[in-house]
């Protein structure tokens, strides 16, 4: 994320007005796209068990840009 100058609030973004991915995770695991211009940036949370607190939480495990390919006729 630093590397790309994001911060966790625009994973949230992401998460929350983006769209599913088109391939398939495996269970309890998100990968969520939203289009900036030609760029997509994609989010991958994963549900995991925090032993401090006792109770599920959600781990970004991956954040990442790529630039989206023109389909050729």
């Amino acid at each position: 994320m630093m590397k790309e100058g994001k911060a966790l609030d625009e994973v949230s973004k992401i998460l929350n007005c983006g769209y599913n991915a088109p391939r398939k995770r495996k269970k309890d695991t998100i990968e969520r796209w939203l289009d900036a211009g030609n760029k997509t940036y994609n989010a991958v949370i994963a549900k995991d068990y925090n032993e401090i607190s006792r109770e599920e939480i959600w781990v970004l495990i991956h954040f990442g840009k790529f630039t989206k390919r023109e389909v050729s006729k």
